[in-house]
């Protein structure tokens, strides 16, 4: 009977230690403006956040062959991040432009920033965004991972990576997904690097 007591103790303790593990690994993300992790001084809510190509750069939809020399993504941070969530920016801008065909955005959405790989390479999630082109109407849905967003480096800005496949959601004749590739420049917030917390 004691050897019972005894193991039953231990299962607690190990439970336990189990669930202090677990809250410790949740996600945590923030802005930086100083390149340290933890961050030492990050952007408030509120904060601007604005990603451009680069001039003389376009990039390409796949599945409707069509190339843009100008886009744009735009908004403000929701919320500081911290610890057990990401950083939301509530986008004001989704387009592109100068493109062969015209591109029209429905629904705006917003914009998750999750920091990942030490924060050299983190995950950016476009949620709710939707656009129509040629009668057909293509949509982020609940959130679809568009690419990674990469710190600034000494003297330059930091960057966006963007290769993402999302599926028409209306209309009949055209491609049923569209692909979104290109390489953004950050232009806002300038220094940024992401942090752990």
């Amino acid at each position: 009977m004691k050897h019972l007591k005894m193991l039953g103790l231990a299962v607690v303790a190990v439970t336990a230690l189990t669930a202090l593990a677990g809250t410790g690994s949740a996600s945590a993300t923030v802005l930086c403006k100083t390149n340290t992790n933890p961050c030492s001084e990050d952007y408030a809510a509120g904060t601007k956040v604005t990603m451009h190509l680069p001039s003389g750069f376009d990039m390409k939809w796949t599945g409707v062959g069509d190339t843009c020399l100008f886009s744009s993504l735009a908004g403000e941070t929701s919320n500081t991040g911290g610890s057990g969530s990401v950083v939301s920016v509530k986008l004001s801008e989704v387009s592109w432009t100068s493109c062969t065909l015209t591109w029209e955005t429905l629904k705006i959405g917003t914009l998750e920033i999750k920091y990942a790989n030490g924060g050299l390479q983190n995950d950016l999630t476009l949620k709710g965004t939707e656009w129509r082109v040629s009668g057909c109407t293509y949509s982020a849905g609940s959130g679809t991972k568009i690419g990674v967003i990469k710190p600034s480096a000494e003297g330059f800005a930091g960057t966006v990576s963007i290769q993402a496949t999302f599926a028409r959601v209306g209309g009949g004749f055209c491609s049923s997904t569209v692909t979104w590739e290109g390489n953004y420049e950050v232009t806002a917030p300038n220094p940024l690097y992401v942090a752990e917390s």
